[in-house]
């Protein structure tokens, strides 16, 4: 009987102290949840940086991405490329996305790389292939970039929706999801009318390439700015980031 009252003592107090960790993490996050609303905690320590980076990123993807695609077919034209041409090069353009696609699945998991590594490697040489395609005329090469640029591109995008979320923790995983959204849609919204005005303006395809491959280098040393969230383990608030941080 005196074995059962002390197993029970024991498991008394390791209920208590159970309730008393669970307490001692609660109430930090409510005084945080309190007095902060989602959005403003986006860009609380230590989430600062990378929430600033991530708007960097989101949006400069998405005009280099959206004014590049979205105007190739004009680019291939004042390029010399035959009209004929057009359509299949776009369609083998579109096509070298998917396995940019299928490698960063791989890279991804990849202890040197991780997510980080994948998308900022990935911007950056889709930044390097529109410089290129800038300097060419030779059809082969124009459609080689074109496609150089597609696959890494993608691939930085799959890194990227993979590596935002988990860098966020569950309290206000979708309200920073919606925000860099937002930024990612309104370059998309912007980058074919900046197209537009800069090859009415110059007669030529350099300077809305030029802003696109700058865009690109510019998501990319955003990019190296994240944190790595390989093999990390998500946090659920703010207050439980910050204790993951401080170990």
């Amino acid at each position: 009987e005196n074995e059962d009252e002390d197993e029970d003592e024991e498991g008394d107090e390791e209920d208590e102290s159970k309730e008393s960790e669970t307490l001692r993490i609660a109430t930090p996050l409510s005084s945080v949840s309190t007095r902060h609303s989602k959005l403003t905690q986006m860009f609380l320590r230590p989430l600062t940086v990378a929430s600033i980076a991530y708007i960097v990123v989101w949006f400069c993807t998405s005009l280099a991405f959206g004014g590049f695609t979205v105007f190739l077919p004009q680019f291939f034209e004042d390029k010399g490329i035959p009209s004929s041409d057009l359509y299949r090069n776009t369609f083998l353009m579109q096509c070298g996305g998917v396995p940019g696609i299928l490698l960063a699945t791989i890279l991804v998991e990849n202890r040197f790389l991780g997510r980080k590594w994948t998308q900022a490697f990935g911007l950056l040489i889709s930044g390097v292939a529109i410089f290129l395609f800038v300097l060419t005329n030779s059809s082969e090469l124009l459609l080689l970039f074109s496609m150089l640029m597609n696959f890494f591109s993608l691939c930085a995008y799959t890194a990227q929706y993979l590596i935002t979320p988990e860098t966020y923790p569950t309290s206000i995983r979708a309200t920073a999801m919606g925000v860099v959204s937002v930024f990612n849609r309104v370059a998309a919204i912007v980058s074919p009318s900046l197209s537009g005005a800069l090859l009415d303006a110059s007669d030529s395809v350099a300077p809305p390439l030029t802003v696109y491959a700058s865009a690109f280098f510019v998501a990319a040393l955003g990019a190296m700015l994240l944190p790595e969230t390989r093999g990390r383990e998500l946090a659920d608030t703010l207050e439980h980031l910050r204790a993951m941080r401080a170990r």
